[in-house]
């Protein structure tokens, strides 16, 4: 019959580790200053200990993923071994086996959730909620009893504000959808605005070009007298006054022909 033992620490291992776990924590506080220092405190070998910095394990724990059974496994399968000897039934090692076989089979048989529904990183956050009173803090020097434990503080007349913070932070650092439409609401807010800058300047511009030509329209039109309406004479000596001016206007921004050159008069040769 085979007999199951169970691992056993000594004391003298346990003390060991207790003093290589010590002094790993002397040495990332920086209460020694040199490592050899703190391993000659503590009687430890330097090397095992510069190993332990640098993120090293036990034996015993490196063993492990050498194991085909995890370490709740083997409590499982080491129970059930226990449990048949006290009714009678110790196991042989076919049986030990076997059982080993279907811990192994039953490990990772369900699908976590994520992969069951599809889940992905993007849509998992994680919610927070936090209330703080709003109110003037500041420190100053009173008398108190010495029997007091702690700082004294002072009452604020009337009521205080609670404010409550809700944080939302998302598994893969993404905004979650309402900082995300929070973002598309103040563009679009922004665009708008522009916009609307865009359309006031333009349309101050259309007014001043308007207000200039409505000037040039006023002094080229000629006002009527108010007395009264014109007469069939008076209106056709206007016209006529009108087209003459206009003519003389034509004449003189025509440019005169320029002059034909003429032979000059033959002279004698007594001259």
């Amino acid at each position: 019959m085979t007999r199951l033992l169970t691992p056993k620490i000594t004391p003298s291992e346990l003390g060991r580790e207790s003093e290589i776990i010590v002094k790993v924590y002397d040495e990332m506080n920086k209460k020694t200053k040199t490592i050899r220092q703190t391993a000659r405190l503590f009687d430890v070998s330097e090397a095992t200990l510069r190993n332990r910095l640098k993120g090293g394990i036990t034996s015993k724990e490196a063993g492990i993923d050498r194991r085909k059974l995890t370490p709740t496994e083997e409590i499982a399968l080491r129970n059930w071994i226990l449990s048949l000897e006290r009714r009678g039934l110790p196991p042989r090692r076919e049986m030990a086996r076997e059982m080993a076989n279907v811990l192994l089979a039953e490990r990772d048989k369900t699908k976590p959730p994520k992969k069951t529904y599809g889940i992905v990183d993007d849509d998992i956050y994680n919610f927070d909620e936090t209330g703080f009173a709003m109110g003037i803090g500041a420190t100053a020097k009173v008398i108190y009893s010495s029997d007091r434990q702690g700082k004294p503080s002072i009452i604020q007349p009337g009521n205080r504000e609670w404010v409550t913070v809700v944080e939302c932070v998302g598994s893969s650092g993404s905004n979650t959808p309402t900082s995300q439409a929070l973002d598309q609401l103040l563009k679009g807010a922004l665009i708008t605005m522009h916009n609307a800058a865009m359309l006031t300047s333009e349309n101050h511009k259309l007014r001043k070009a308007v207000d200039q030509l409505q000037k040039r329209h006023t002094c080229r039109t000629q006002a009527l007298p108010n007395e009264g309406s014109l007469t069939v004479s008076e209106g056709r000596e206007l016209a006529q006054a009108l087209d003459q001016a206009h003519e003389a206007a034509t004449v003189t921004n025509q440019p005169e022909p320029p002059l034909r050159a003429q032979r000059a008069p033959p002279r004698c040769s007594n001259c």
